[in-house]
């Protein structure tokens, strides 16, 4: 009797210890699930940024000194119905981009670093204007400064 009563005793131990192990396996392989759904997740709604050039147009006007700067300027653009937005606030765009070129001297846009702080500035200037669209880079087709 006393020999059944440690079996029953064993036996129950050993099903505990089974048990544990199983939720223990289950609790690692969803973890390992979750953790990896949602990373995959995070990838997946990068994948999914949609980015399209946009051709902004060319540009010809007077520097702030002397001379003149003619570009031709293309936006790479994210979000969704970002060329429409553009189309349609394209006369303030162009005024701000022409602003901005009519303010430049000669000095200031006659090198490679001067033309990368005009790219910041007609980007940043322009995403200011934007509500849902966003341009992420901007890009020189052509460049005549004279």
């Amino acid at each position: 009797m006393a020999e059944m009563a440690q079996k029953k005793g064993m036996r129950r131990i050993l099903i505990i210890v089974f048990i544990v192990v199983i939720l223990m396996i289950v609790s690692a392989f969803m973890a390992y699930f979750l953790t990896k759904n949602f990373l995959f997740q995070d990838k997946a709604k990068e994948e999914k940024k949609v980015l399209a050039p946009y051709q902004a147009g060319e540009f010809l006007t007077n520097l702030a000194d002397h001379g003149y700067i003619k570009i031709s300027l293309v936006f790479l653009l994210e979000g969704k119905d970002a060329e429409k937005e553009l189309k349609q606030r394209e006369y303030e765009i162009n005024d701000r981009i022409y602003s901005i070129l009519r303010a430049k001297t000669f000095e200031s846009v006659k090198n490679s670093n001067g033309m990368e702080v005009l790219r910041g500035e007609i980007k940043n200037n322009i995403n200011k204007l934007l509500e849902k669209a966003k341009i992420v880079d901007v890009y020189f087709n052509s460049i005549i400064v004279n």
